[in-house]
């Protein structure tokens, strides 16, 4: 097993207080971790906070604007611009392998119970990836 380098949230507002959940429960697992949040300037203010910073105390790396054109809008609104919504996070990631080697592309609504590691490629050389994402499941409606 390998040790994560670093992670990555994509976030709006409206998920803010879900992000800030990861984060906290990220802090006690990874103490060291390095955590790139491309976000909109609502979030980034939220998690600039001085009792959210001190409570999270992670190297935080924030990309305030990078969602900026989806703030404030709901899961149900952002559904139709999921797909561009999506498109944000391979350019996002690609900051975070270039500056640490490899990332864990996580899902806001994520907690951490225990720490995490990557696992190796098995009967390859032994490396690990550079890049794992979390389990997502979207549910889209019929309309």
């Amino acid at each position: 097993m390998a040790e994560i380098s670093s992670f990555t949230f994509v976030s709006t507002y409206n998920c803010a207080d879900e992000l800030i959940l990861a984060l906290k429960s990220l802090a006690l697992h990874h103490p060291s971790a390095t955590v790139f949040i491309g976000c909109d300037v609502k979030t980034s203010d939220i998690l600039n906070i001085p009792e959210n910073r001190k409570s999270i105390n992670l190297n935080l790396r924030i990309v305030p604007t990078l969602t900026e054109n989806f703030s404030g809008l709901s899961k149900s609104e952002l559904m139709p611009r999921f797909k561009e919504f999506l498109t944000l996070r391979p350019k996002f990631m690609k900051i975070a392998i270039a500056e640490t080697g490899n990332t864990l592309m996580m899902g806001c609504d994520m907690v951490f119970l225990s720490p995490l590691k990557i696992p190796t490629v098995e009967g390859g050389d032994g490396a690990a990836p550079d890049l794992c994402l979390s389990p997502a499941n979207i549910a889209y409606g019929s309309g």
